[in-house]
């Protein structure tokens, strides 16, 4: 019996890292495609993610036998062991996968904090049609007089495809500036060629939920830390501010 758990502990040990290696690597990929275009086999990932699980099973320093198959205390704290920095390697990609998808501007969420309620409304609603300028698109916007320096921008993103309407949005903004997109969004949108395949949208529209989650409980953490402190009992003064700024947190956070 003792041996036959200690086979299921292994088999659930290669499992995990098979997996973790799989979205490493698959996070890897897609900021590749996202920041330089590279392409490639996907089952390159899954024969990465072999050779990498492999290796790290054999030198008994993975997720997968951290969880389940050593035992006793560890000998090393986390940021001194091979899987406390695959933990943390794994964190920091998932945090720059975040950013590329959602497409935060930092600028604009420090100065401004548009982009917080865009986290917040792409929560509740993530839209499902991929969105296309393809060279039709190109053709009837000439058509449609643009002027030379907007058709020229949109010549830039000719077949880029983007996940959603508001990354779809957002970039061009970006490029073309407020006052123009709001001059030609129309004209633009309906020119673009709208992807409505429910499957695949559907698992991006589910992978930018997922990440917009992410990032919206990340940011929050420094401002929940500050206030949870102006919302402890025995910290605030028992003085009329100091009970009303209490009492207003407490309220608030229920």
């Amino acid at each position: 019996m003792k041996k036959k758990s200690k086979i299921i502990a292994v088999i659930k040990s290669i499992a995990t890292d098979l997996l973790f290696w799989v979205y490493v690597f698959g996070c890897m990929y897609y900021l590749m495609h996202k920041w330089s275009g590279f392409t490639a086999k996907l089952f390159f990932i899954g024969i990465a993610a072999i050779i990498a699980t492999i290796i790290f099973q054999g030198i008994r320093a993975s997720i997968g036998v951290k969880l389940f198959v050593s035992s006793g205390k560890p000998k090393r704290s986390v940021l001194k062991s091979v899987w406390g920095y695959l933990v943390l390697i794994s964190l920091i990609v998932t945090f720059i996968v975040g950013i590329n998808i959602v497409d935060v501007d930092f600028y604009k969420f420090f100065t401004k904090f548009q982009n917080a309620g865009g986290i917040a409304s792409g929560i509740f609603d993530p839209s499902i049609t991929e969105y296309t300028l393809s060279s039709t698109s190109i053709d009837e916007l000439k058509e449609e007089n643009l002027p030379q320096d907007v058709l020229k921008t949109l010549e830039g993103i000719r077949n880029r495809k983007y996940s959603t309407k508001k990354v779809f949005l957002d970039d061009l903004q970006k490029r073309l500036g407020d006052p123009v997109l709001q001059k030609y969004q129309s004209d633009i949108l309906q020119s673009a060629v709208k992807n409505n395949e429910l499957l695949n949208i559907a698992l991006s529209a589910l992978a930018e939920t997922i990440f917009l989650a992410l990032l919206a409980t990340i940011f929050a953490i420094p401002f929940a830390f500050i206030l949870s402190f102006f919302a402890a009992r025995n910290l605030m003064p028992r003085t009329w501010l100091g009970n009303i700024v209490y009492i207003l947190i407490r309220t608030v956070a229920t």
